[in-house]
């Protein structure tokens, strides 16, 4: 009995130092796979409320900004090669911000749409908008915010021009960045509601129970 009891001892404590060697503690592994498919799930659902506000707006708007209008900066001469699904995928890969960052980045984009017509979401737009509008939210909540020039990598602009694109949406929103936790919540429902539904809803929950976190 107490060799059984040894031999159980030393399989657990070399499936420890295994697991610690491959990730960390114990079930880290584990973790960092949920956490994984979390992330791809948010990523999925946000697409899916980005293409949906562009068919929306491309059927009840379709005039161009003037030439001397702060928004043209934040249109491409041409549609964007990159997908908008493979471009929100490449932001929470290289970027790796929480989860309420780009929640944040959500409510801060419809902000900045409702300030005028030439800043409804359009596939000339889009990519910017919500490139600057998460660079902001990363800035506001992350402990370690992200450079500007990653976010300038990841999103093929140069770091220049996010500044600039990042000046006009502060400017713009008049600084207004305070998020009300009852409108995060909101917003947070609506991403979520638009992940395929084989994802589990205590699974999005679990790791943005507060605000900020």
């Amino acid at each position: 009995m107490v060799n059984r009891m040894r031999v159980a001892r030393e399989v657990e404590r070399r499936s420890d130092a295994l697991a610690h060697k491959l990730g960390g503690r114990p079930g880290i592994r584990e973790e960092r796979k949920l956490e994984q498919i979390e992330r791809i799930a948010v990523a999925c659902g946000l697409t899916r409320l980005l293409e949906w506000a562009i068919q929306r707006n491309s059927v009840e708007f379709t005039c161009e900004p003037r030439m001397v209008d702060p928004a043209l900066m934040f249109y491409s001469s041409a549609k964007p090669n990159l997908s908008l699904k493979l471009f929100v995928f490449k932001l929470f890969k290289y970027l790796n911000c929480s989860l309420s960052v780009f929640t944040t980045a959500l409510v801060l984009m419809d902000r900045l749409v409702k300030k005028g017509n030439h800043y409804r979401l359009n596939e000339y737009n889009v990519h910017r908008i919500f490139l600057a509008t998460s660079l902001i939210a990363c800035k506001l909540l992350d402990d370690k915010p992200r450079p500007l020039k990653l976010f300038a990598m990841v999103g093929g602009i140069s770091p220049t021009e996010l500044c600039a694109l990042e000046k006009v949406c502060l400017e713009t929103l008049e600084y207004d960045l305070y998020v009300n936790p009852a409108v995060y919540a909101l917003y947070e429902r609506r991403l979520r509601a638009s992940v395929h539904p084989q994802i589990s809803p205590a699974m999005m929950r679990r790791r943005s129970r507060k605000f900020g976190n």
